[in-house]
């Protein structure tokens, strides 16, 4: 894993220490652990990972992606400045190793334009600032996908891995689909 490079507060927003830790790798057989998870991203990804081949080995949940919005000296409580930077941190539902790259990845129900944002500013944020996403790509975790985005997503080199009921995981660059 290599360092980011050095950050400054730019138009607003500051560094914080961000990217892959130990702190935030999880145990893929251990779903109750994840933090940062809704109930329904949870299920979502644990879906994915019961059923990627070859095994999820590392996952990471809940990632800092370097930038929160500049807090310092606006309230005169330390404690209340740090609660209010890990709730306005960008942060991403999790990272993952698939095929020797990395992948910041959105969990998302019926994946459509807010996933694709979501997913793309990740990924720009991650390479930019975050420990071990500097060269990143990006991917959503859904159980469908909205009509009409298959091709915005190939489009935005996206790769989507959808999971529907009963069935393996479809892999979009394995269906023909696009690398960054």
């Amino acid at each position: 894993m290599s360092l980011a490079e050095p950050m400054s507060v730019t138009d607003g927003w500051q560094p914080v220490r961000s990217g892959l830790t130990r702190a935030n790798q999880r145990d893929p057989g251990e779903p109750l652990h994840w933090q940062g998870l809704g109930v329904q991203d949870v299920d979502l990804l644990v879906s994915f990972v019961s059923r990627w081949r070859p095994p999820i080995e590392v996952l990471h949940t809940d990632v800092e992606l370097g930038l929160c919005p500049e807090i310092d000296g606006v309230l005169g409580d330390d404690r209340e400045s740090r609660l209010l930077k890990g709730m306005y941190a960008l942060r991403v539902d999790a990272c993952f190793y698939l095929d020797g790259d990395v992948y910041v990845c959105e969990v998302k129900p019926d994946a459509g334009y807010v996933a694709m944002g979501q997913v793309i500013v990740y990924r720009h944020f991650g390479r930019k600032y975050a420990a071990g996403l500097e060269n990143c790509m990006a991917a959503v975790v859904t159980d469908s996908l909205q009509p009409g985005f298959a091709e915005v997503f190939e489009e935005n080199k996206v790769r989507v891995l959808e999971v529907g009921v009963g069935q393996d995981v479809v892999d979009s660059w394995r269906s023909g689909g696009q690398r960054d």
